[in-house]
């Protein structure tokens, strides 16, 4: 039996319609280059996972020098206890002599 003639005609018919709606709605993002602001977000997320993976092998290590390379000279972090810890905490436990940078505006 050929398959057309056991699909009632509205369903056959719906089922093309819906086919064709659905090939059209797809049209725009062929006609229309990918926004450039989401390929960049996308190399930047990569760039801070790369940098938090070296980080986690680095202090896994124990590799304080290489550890600090994740942090910016004015960035300051804290914990539940302790005093705030800053770049130059940091580099001072790496044994890295540290050299203020320009802080961002």
């Amino acid at each position: 039996m050929d398959m057309l003639q056991s699909i009632p005609p509205l369903s056959w018919f719906r089922s093309f319609l819906i086919s064709v709606v659905a090939g059209i709605s797809m049209l725009p993002g062929l006609a229309y280059p990918a926004d450039p602001a989401l390929a960049a977000n996308a190399e930047a997320e990569q760039a801070i996972r790369a940098a938090l993976a070296n980080w986690t092998r680095a202090a896994n290590q124990q590799d304080w020098k290489t550890a600090l390379e994740v942090w910016a000279p004015d960035l300051i972090g804290w914990g539940t206890e302790g005093p705030d810890d800053t770049y130059k905490r940091e580099a001072d436990f790496a044994g890295i002599r540290y050299r203020p940078a320009p802080l961002t505006r």
